[in-house]
């Protein structure tokens, strides 16, 4: 069938995927938000409630709203080790 003379038609601009991309060993808290084409970096945190925007770094720890690095991953796996703690408990 044949398109009618200025009907619009549909081109799309890319073929990339617009979903996370969370990489090994990371970290995500209940309720976390990641929204469009985000990448959690490896063994990275992110905190409970945090509306990610921009891709979190490899080994960081991010929380907020926006969400924002507050520090260290603290270990090599958290997502093994289920380390949720954001602060040293010995302070």
């Amino acid at each position: 069938a044949a398109l009618a003379r200025g009907a619009p038609t549909l081109v799309l601009a890319s073929t990339a995927s617009l979903a996370p991309k969370v990489r090994r060993g990371a970290l995500i808290g209940a309720n976390a938000t990641i929204l469009g084409n985000i990448e959690i970096g490896e063994c990275s945190r992110v905190g409970a409630g945090s509306v990610v925007l921009k891709d979190v770094p490899r080994h960081t720890t991010v929380a907020g709203v926006p969400a924002e690095v507050v520090g260290e991953a603290g270990c090599e796996h958290p997502a093994l080790s289920m380390d949720q703690q954001f602060w040293d408990p010995s302070v």
